[in-house]
């Protein structure tokens, strides 16, 4: 049973709570190197909205609540997600990744662009980058570059022979780009924007007319890539997919559907009869 439903256990509950001999709903936990501990002994936990905004004192994010999150704000000496780490630790691990994200970069230099590669690089600056632990503005500059090259490549056609992993592998790049607490210049914002458009419209151009629409979903990027007879997208409402939590919880997603008299003619760039469309 999920909320406000009798139960004489936690085990009678959908969520695992029972309050007062009733099913309730638990508020959501921020994440710490010890389960005994919140934030690691070394901070608190605090709900925020998705802009990151403090919620109001008497407000609680609940786990069923897709627009806010637990977070911890950390004492003064330590950082990361999970406030485990002294700042001291925290730049030397940012300095880490950032000397390991110019390496990538030799090596993207040394190598031509082919479908190949673009999958072994964004495979390794994946496991490389952390948004939580590159912290610095010089091993932030260097790990940005990167996604910038990588996504470059990905717009020019090479996803046209890549597996649909390279795909969210990119997508996951992005959109772990957009946690960074260094997003916030014009510059640094127009950067995801641009490796983000580059993916889509090298995807966009990687399917042949006609084909099953893609959907890829992850923290802050819900994609979706169809290549459809331009007759049938007028007849279709559109709109980017939501996250698995967002479906289990009932949210209800934005879409959209194009006027039965407008003229999509001018989307058929190829004259081909079929148009390229992508909703984030």
């Amino acid at each position: 049973s999920g909320g406000n439903n009798a139960c004489l256990s936690d085990d009678d509950c959908l969520y695992g709570l029972c309050v007062n001999a009733t099913c309730a709903i638990p508020a959501k936990t921020c994440s710490s190197a010890s389960a005994e501990e919140i934030c690691s002994g070394h901070g608190s936990c605090t709900f925020k909205d998705l802009l990151s905004r403090p919620l109001a004192a008497d407000k609680t994010c609940l786990v069923t609540d897709v627009s806010c999150a637990a977070t911890c704000d950390c004492d003064t000496g330590y950082a990361g997600t999970t406030c485990s780490y002294t700042t001291e630790a925290l730049l030397k691990r940012s300095t880490l990744r950032g000397t390991l994200c110019n390496g990538i970069a030799s090596i993207q230099n040394a190598t031509d662009e082919s479908a190949s590669g673009l999958a072994s690089l964004s495979s390794s600056l994946l496991s490389t980058y952390s948004p939580s632990e590159v912290i610095d503005d010089e091993a932030d500059a260097a790990c940005a570059s990167v996604l910038s090259s990588i996504t470059a490549t990905a717009g020019k056609g090479y996803l046209a022979d890549a597996s649909i992993s390279v795909v969210e592998s990119l997508v996951s790049l992005v959109s772990s780009f957009m946690d960074s607490s260094l997003n916030a210049t014009a510059d640094r914002s127009s950067m995801v924007e641009s490796s983000l458009t580059n993916v889509v419209s090298g995807l966009a151009d990687s399917l042949p007319d006609g084909s099953n629409p893609v959907t890829i979903v992850s923290d802050n990027v819900r994609l979706l890539v169809v290549r459809d007879f331009i007759g049938d997208l007028a007849t279709k409402s559109i709109g980017a997919p939501l996250t698995e939590e967002e479906s289990s919880y009932g949210a209800l997603g934005s879409s959209m559907q194009f006027d039965g008299d407008v003229d999509l003619s001018a989307c058929d760039s190829d004259g081909s009869g079929y148009v390229k469309f992508a909703a984030a």
